[in-house]
């Protein structure tokens, strides 16, 4: 399950930073950011589960600033 998330939130990311570079239209680039994160999300959640702890709270760290930073310029930033 968590692969297959992680999966479909690294097509997300793709395709909006494809669509973001080849029309540089800067209007996505939060969903972009929040797809990120997520992403990374998923990628603590399986490591965690893996038992390497240490570069687990490294990547729920990043995903926290990810999904934080889009979802502020996406409230604030309008």
């Amino acid at each position: 399950m968590l692969k297959t998330l992680r999966i479909v939130f690294g097509i997300m990311t793709a395709l909006f930073a494809l669509y973001t570079m080849l029309t540089d239209n800067h209007t996505f680039l939060t969903l972009t950011y929040f797809f990120l994160g997520m992403m990374f999300l998923m990628m603590a959640l399986t490591v965690q589960r893996e038992k390497e702890k240490s570069f687990s709270y490294i990547l729920f760290s990043v995903a926290g600033f990810n999904i934080f930073g889009s979802l502020y310029v996406f409230i604030f930033d309008r």
